[in-house]
């Protein structure tokens, strides 16, 4: 049968299906058969994964029976399944040695099932701010010490981690940690990152003496 399917952007196409064949559908689009035999109809999405996302109807099946009287719709929402993310900076010194608390510390983090230039929104103590995806997958933020970076919302799969100490940073603390490696989001549950630097310290000696 042949039907005409309309892409997210208004244009059209001609595609033809035979019995028991396949069309591919994108976001937003729809194909329409408007010569379809009268008589029972069976529609079924196929190669779903199910890990990403939400299916309804959960059958993955529509069946329904043409008639000349009205027209038959098969629709399939697919909703993507999200968790959560907090990515905590501490700062650890000794007893009597004060800390900068204005100085930020820079993170990295490679979100998965994302593209380039998508924006992620993310709150530092009830703020709301945004990163952008790079072409990597990557976002970049920054944090002070007992600060924390929460994440409502990140697509379900592998996540990493990394804080990225830059050469005079890295003189100065040792840190406890610098990468979660492939931490695992998942639908409703929430991954904590926590990442602590004590700073580093060295013994001096002071000797006096009279003659």
């Amino acid at each position: 049968i042949t039907g005409v399917k309309t892409k997210a952007d208004a244009t059209t196409e001609i595609v033809i299906v035979a019995d028991n064949g396949t069309v591919t559908l994108k976001h937003g689009e729809k194909v329409v058969f408007s010569q379809v035999p009268i008589g029972a109809v069976k529609v079924t999405e196929t190669d779903v994964d199910e890990s990403k996302y939400n299916v309804n109807p959960t059958s993955k099946v529509v069946e329904s029976t043409i008639t000349t009287e009205a027209v038959v719709k098969a629709d399939f929402t697919n909703t993507m399944k999200y968790g959560k993310l907090r990515v905590v900076k501490m700062v650890s010194a000794p007893t009597g040695i004060a800390l900068d608390k204005n100085e930020e510390f820079e993170f990295i983090i490679n979100i998965n099932d994302v593209a380039e230039n998508d924006v992620i929104h993310y709150t530092v103590g009830g703020t709301a701010k945004t990163a952008t995806v790079d072409k990597d997958g990557n976002i970049t933020i920054l944090l002070k010490h007992m600060q924390s970076a929460f994440f409502e919302h990140l697509p379900v799969g592998k996540i990493e981690v990394n804080e990225n100490l830059t050469k005079e940073q890295a003189k100065l603390y040792t840190p406890d940690i610098t990468i979660i490696p492939e931490a695992e989001i998942t639908e409703d549950i929430m991954v904590r990152a926590v990442f602590v630097n004590v700073i580093k310290t060295a013994t001096l000696t002071i000797e006096k003496k009279v003659e």
